[in-house]
Order: structure tokens, then sequence, then C-alpha cells
């Protein structure tokens, strides 16, 4: 589903053009008209693409998540056991104090120490893991800013344009320069969805 403010720039984009289309030569008006239905198909084409990487995102922190949160359900349950444990131990060596003269009953011990320091990786894990994720998050933030940047810019341009008779060899360049630019864009998405897609 594309977004409003960019359906609302490709509908005065379009307008604008449909405007200075009455101006040109047939020949002109084909070449205009082609540009603009490919620049429409790579808009189209863009939002998907960031759809989908905002779902796969989504997906993955709610995987990170629920992964994060068992692990901390079961520190819980293992401080507990170990909790248990101390009073189990504690209530034993008193048992001992009193029968020193009975055989030394035998303590079944998890190593808890092991476990803890296994908590304390899966800890340092889920910070490394919040720690990329935000990145990422930062980097993908800079590039749709970029992209906002652009865009703006060519929505200056297509106004520029609409009061004004607009050269038609400039009204294709600009469309193929923002094709150009969407389908440069395009690539970098699409390969940071198929590393999303891979580390799924």
């Amino acid at each position: 589903m594309m977004s409003r403010s960019k359906e609302e720039d490709l509908n005065s984009q379009k307008a604008v053009i449909a405007a200075i289309l009455t101006q040109l030569s047939p020949e002109q008006n084909k070449q205009v008209k082609r540009l603009q239905m490919e620049n429409e198909k790579i808009n189209t084409h863009f939002q998907r693409l960031l759809d989908r990487l905002k779902f796969q995102f989504r997906h993955l922190c709610s995987k990170k998540m629920e992964y994060h949160a068992t692990v901390n359900k079961y520190a819980m349950e293992l401080l507990e056991e170990k909790r248990k444990q101390d009073q189990l131990q504690a209530q034993i060596r008193c048992l001992k104090e009193f029968h020193l003269n009975q055989k030394e009953i035998p303590a079944r011990v998890v190593n808890i120490g092991e476990v803890l320091q296994s908590l304390h990786l899966d800890a340092e894990n889920i910070i490394k893991d919040i720690a990329e994720m935000e990145s990422e998050l930062l980097s993908i933030e800079a590039e749709l800013q970029k992209e906002e940047s652009a865009g703006k810019e060519t929505a200056r341009f297509w106004k520029a344009c609409s009061g004004l008779h607009c050269d038609a060899e400039e009204l294709k360049e600009a469309l193929r320069k923002d094709n150009e630019r969407l389908l440069q864009v395009i690539k970098f998405w699409t390969a940071k969805v198929k590393v999303n897609e891979l580390n799924e």
C-alpha cells in the first residue's frame, strides 16, 4: 500500500504532466507518457519493497522479543531453583550437624554457576541484538530521509513546471533521472530485504 504523501506526490506529478502534455508534439507526448508510466511502476515497486521490509523487520523484532522473553523466563526459573537448592543445602548442613554419626548425605547439586554464566552470555547477546537492531533502524532512517529529500526535490520540480512552459527535453530528463534514482534505491532496499530473509 502506497503512503498517502507518496500517492499525493504522484497524483500531483500526473496532473502537471497532463497539463504539459498538451503543449508537446505527438512524439514528445509519447516519450513523456512512456517515462511517466515507467516512473509510476518503479514507484509502486519501491513502495511494495518498503512494505515488505517493514513487515520483515516487525517479524524479526517479534521473534527476537519472544526469544529474549523465553530466555528471561528460564533465567528467573533457574534463579528460583538456585534459591531452593541453597535452602536445601542449608537444611542438609543442619541435619549433618545433628547427626554427626550418620554417613554423609549425598546432595545432588546442579551446577548453577555454569547456568548463570550461560545466562550472562545470553544477556550479552540480547544487548548485542538490541544494539544491532538500533543501528539497522538508524541506517534505514537515514536512507529513508535521503529518499524523502530526493522525492521533495522532484516534487518541487513538478510544481515549478506546473505554472510555466516546461521544455520537453527537460521534462524527459527529469523523469529519466527520477527513474534512475528510484532504481538505485530499489537495488539498495532489495539487498536489505534479501539479507533479512536469509536471517529469518
